[in-house]
Parts: structure tokens; sequence; C-alpha cells
């Protein structure tokens, strides 16, 4: 046997049976790269206009009308996984960690000029991570009929870069937009164990180091519409499912990018502390739909929702935004281990008035505990 059908085996005899027990986070599809929008459980991503639209509703481009840099630093949030007893059926203990710190997003937007200095549409070109998993899992003395499994080692890890050139054109009350995206995902599994037979003696062992990078390409699209005379923003995308290509030693893991399908909300409200202040209220749902189910990372349909508020605190010459909010991902592999996700979310930032330069920083902390979710937002304008 192969090396890659080798450890395609000893990962269904592994986990597909510890799904119940598992509390392995999902964010294969569905980790927030960290924008403003995070501190409010990703509330306002497809009702905002950022450096960030041209992936999330890239009619939120059409909105912006000076030239601006993003960029964005997170945390990659990993597992820690135990397992113990059985070496089919083991009893699995999860823990949570930070991860390491890496940049999550870079943008890059720019408005189109007509003659007479109106906008005709807005084109960005970015890169943002759109999905990531790290989870390295240990065990020994783990049973398997008359047999034992000792010095069990594994990681199992998917990272998904998104690269998108997008459009957005605006009027007085609707924008709409549009956006190719390029994908890239790189998929690794490692494992290592040593097998002793009743006795005591030594008969086999299995290491095997799969990884390599499928790439793809889809689309995505959306609308954005402001009633006349109202403070509410109401937006709705739609991203196209995205085949992978590529390195044929890791195909069998996860070959397709579920579609996505998200529609928001945001709303504004004025004369806080003497008019002084506002208030910003968002809440999004986003469905994914159309992966594949006959790969060893299936992923079965899921919506994921989050929502949240931001209070704008005037302080001086500047705006200090204070964020709360809850986001929840609910398992996205049926039979496998991952499980849901539920974060409370907070932040703050700096917004001063006629600056060039904003900023926020974002937390988030899961109902499981473990590490932090941390992001840095960045934002710079360069118009005059």
């Amino acid at each position: 046997m192969n090396a890659r059908k080798l450890t395609v085996t000893s990962i269904a005899a592994v986990l597909g049976t510890v799904g119940a027990s598992a509390q392995i986070p999902d964010l294969v599809n569905a980790l927030d790269a960290g924008g403003r929008a995070m501190g409010m459980g990703g509330g306002i991503y497809t009702a905002g206009a950022d450096t960030m639209s041209g992936l999330n509703n890239p009619a939120g481009l059409g909105f912006l009308t000076e030239p601006q840099i993003g960029l964005a630093f997170r945390n990659l949030p990993e597992s820690a996984t135990r397992l113990e007893r059985d070496f089919r059926d083991p009893l699995v203990t999860t823990d949570a960690e930070s991860g390491t710190r890496a940049l999550s997003h870079a943008g890059l937007v720019i408005p189109l000029k007509r003659s007479g200095g109106r906008t005709a549409g807005t084109v960005s070109v970015a890169y943002t991570l759109g999905g990531f998993i790290r989870d390295e899992r240990t065990g020994t003395d783990l049973r398997d009929g008359n047999l034992t499994v000792r010095d069990y080692f594994e990681i199992s890890k998917i990272k998904t870069d998104y690269f998108t050139l997008s459009y957005g054109a605006a009027g007085e009350s609707f924008a709409w937009g549009i956006g190719a995206v390029f994908t890239n995902t790189y998929i690794r599994n490692t494992q290592f164990y040593n097998v002793f037979d009743g006795n005591n003696n030594g008969v086999g062992n299995v290491n095997v180091d799969n990884r390599g990078n499928q790439t793809g390409i889809g689309g995505v699209v959306g609308v954005q519409f402001i009633p006349r005379g109202s403070n509410l923003s109401v937006g709705l995308s739609y991203r196209t499912p995205i085949d992978l290509r590529g390195a044929e030693e890791v195909a069998s893991y996860y070959d397709r990018i579920p579609g996505k399908l998200s529609g928001g909300f945001a709303l504004r409200s004025d004369g806080l502390r003497g008019g002084k202040d506002f208030l910003v209220y968002g809440a999004q749902v986003d469905a994914y739909f159309g992966g594949k189910k006959d790969s060893i990372l299936e992923r079965k349909d899921q919506v994921a929702i989050g929502g949240g508020f931001e209070y704008n605190y005037r302080f001086g010459n500047s705006f200090v935004p204070f964020r709360l909010g809850y986001r929840w991902v609910p398992s996205g592999g049926d039979g496998f281990f991952f499980g849901d996700r539920e974060t409370l979310t907070f932040g703050f930032g700096y917004r001063p008035f006629g600056g060039r330069f904003s900023a926020d920083l974002n937390f988030a902390t899961t109902s499981d505990g473990g590490g932090w979710d941390v992001a840095l937002g960045l934002n710079y304008r360069l118009g005059n």
C-alpha cells in the first residue's frame, strides 16, 4: 500500500468515529480575517465598505471614493488533541490554543475617476486568509484488538488563501459589485506510530507525510441597498463553490471549497450623548453549501451567524469605537472530527477626524476556553 493510501486508511480508522466527542474548531471555511467587523461578531462584513469588501461583498467598494490600503494581522487558532484507551474509538480530549501570528489581509482600493472628478466605480486587489485549522494529535498505549499502538503523533493542517480582483459601483442608494477569486489551499497530514503485538514485540509502524497545494478559481457577486433618508444598509453576496486542482497526494482530503451565500444589515443610530456619539448595529448570516461529501474532510452544508454593536464615543478630535458581538460557526464535517465554535467578541479602535490613518484591535474568546483570538486592523487613506 502506498503512503497516501496508508494515511487515508489510518485517518478513517482513527478519526472517522470521534466526531461526537472532539472539539476541534471548524474554521476550514469560516475564519474571520480580523477586520473592523470582527469585534461585532462579523456582523457588518456584507453591509459594510472597506478593503475586505472585494471578497465579502464587492458592492461595498462602490461607496469607497478615496484610494486606501488595509492590513490585518491575527493569530491562527490551533488545537492539541490527546487520544486515550482505544485506537479505533478513542477517548478524545482537545484543548484550543492561540497559535502563531500572521498577516491575514492586505488590500488596495483604487476609485476610477471620470472627467469632472466623479467616481466611475472602484477596483480592489486583495489577499485574505479565509480558512485555517491545525490540530496536533498524540497518544500512546492505544488498544487495537490484540495489538497496541504507541507513540502516536499526527498533524492535520489546512490553510486557504483568497486572492481577489473586484469591482464595485454605486448610485445614491444602490450598489453592485463583481469579482474574480483565486485560491491556494495548503493541505498537510503527517502521521507516525508504532505497532506492538500481545508479547510486546514490534510488528510495524506507520510513517507518512502527505502535503501539497491545491488551487482553484471562482467568482463573487453582491449588492447593497441603502433606503433614501435612512441610516440602514442591507447587503447580499454570493461566492461560487471552487473546485481544487493540484497535488494528487492530498486530493483525497479536501477538493472543493463550498460556496457561500451571505446576507446582513448595518444600522446607524445618531444623537447619543447630546449628539456627540453614535451607535452601529449589525448582523449577518452565512450559508455554506456545495462542498464535497466523498472526501476525508467531507463538507456538509452549514449556516453561521454573527452580530453585535459598535458604540462610537467622541473623544477630542476623534472617535473611539467600542465593540461587542457574538459569532457561532457550527460543525461542517458530518461524522468527522470538527466541532462547533462559539465566540464572544469585543474590541475598540481609533478614528481621528479628517485623519488618514485608523486602527482597530479586536478580540474573541470561545465558549470552550483556551487561547484568545486577537486581531489588529490598520487602514490608511491615500486621498488628498
